[in-house]
């Protein structure tokens, strides 16, 4: 067709954002009527943050796309009468495309198979072969690639090998080197344990997981002020910091928009019960791990972008969701 490599690359991303909001919009009418699916799929696909992921052609469109899709199989094949044991080798095999994209997914399979054995209500044997039959599928999917690098490197890789540089850099970015990127102000005490760690890094103290432990643990104990306040910075700046640091400050009042009424949709779904309070459940469970996960390497908004798209589906509960009538009304409509 003569289309160069880019143009292909932004059709192939867009088409898969858009898959994702019409994901969103199929995972929403399980709960809600047909307006406020498609009310939930246009959050998505209208947000700048998701635009913005598609003009920087990064991994975290397609990881989206196929969390969302194991997410909203999950609940479809896992939620029902009985459960569908092919619908969680779907689910399973979703997730391990997802991760083969991005390892910072890695605990979303045990997550699901947790959910699916504690919360779910079916006889305990169906839960434990269901979530037996997830974690196979994506053990499946994730295998050749793992035993591909076992033969060029002669190690298990937990998906990556990029985890400790990542994590050394989560922790001292809030000072960056790269004069490309405007640096906060920071506090006297945050600003020497950056200090501390770039420079234990750089002359090769801290190499492992192991050893990064140790020093924090270490630096707990003399500063724990400093540490306290470091993980509070990562645990905000999670929903609104950007790589570049612009439009930060416009991103953070957006997102605390966003947020305030998906948590206002989400306490009223909780007192509606039923399937709406597993749904919340469900919801925070992956947006808790989501959000561990960002926090333990560099604290983006756009890795928290995928779990947005959930709390989107609590934002129709904010508005009409306000008694267990009704919600038992909206539970009807969208069953049929």
């Amino acid at each position: 067709m003569g289309a160069s490599r880019e143009s292909q690359a932004y059709f192939a991303i867009a088409s898969m954002n858009a898959a994702t909001a019409v994901l969103l919009a199929w995972f929403a009418s399980q709960f809600w009527d047909r307006k406020w699916s498609f009310f939930v799929g246009i959050l998505w696909a209208g947000n700048p943050l998701s635009l913005a992921l598609v003009s920087s052609l990064c991994s975290d469109v397609p990881y989206a796309t196929f969390f969302v899709a194991a997410a909203a199989c999950f609940w479809k094949f896992a939620c029902t009468p009985r459960i569908s044991y092919f619908g969680l080798a779907l689910v399973g095999g979703l997730l391990g495309l997802a991760l083969l994209l991005r390892p910072a997914g890695l605990f979303l399979p045990f997550v699901l198979a947790a959910f699916l054995i504690s919360c779910v209500s079916k006889p305990w044997r169906q839960r434990l072969a269901g979530a037996v039959v997830l974690l196979t599928a994506t053990l499946v999917v994730v295998m050749p690639w793992e035993i591909e690098m076992y033969r060029h490197t002669g190690k298990v890789l937990p998906l990556s090998i990029g985890g400790v540089p990542s994590m050394i850099d989560g922790f001292v970015r809030p000072k960056s080197s790269d004069m490309n990127k405007v640096s906060p102000p920071l506090p006297a005490d945050v600003e020497a344990f950056v200090a501390d760690l770039r420079q234990k890094t750089e002359a090769g103290e801290i190499k492992d997981t192991k050893q990064l432990a140790a020093w924090l643990v270490d630096q707990t104990g003399q500063r724990p002020a400093a540490v306290v306040k470091v993980i509070g910075y990562k645990l905000a700046r999670s929903w609104y910091g950007t790589d570049s640091r612009r439009n930060e400050t416009a991103i953070l009042l957006m997102q605390s928009l966003l947020l305030s009424v998906a948590v206002a949709g989400g306490v009223r779904a909780w007192r509606c019960g039923g399937s709406y309070r597993e749904l919340v459940v469900l919801i925070l469970a992956l947006v808790l791990t989501t959000w561990f996960m960002t926090v333990i390497v560099e604290s983006l908004v756009r890795y928290m972008m995928p779990i947005m798209g959930f709390l989107f589906v609590l934002v129709p509960a904010a508005f009409c969701c306000r008694s267990r009538s009704v919600c038992d009304g909206r539970r009807n409509d969208a069953e049929q």
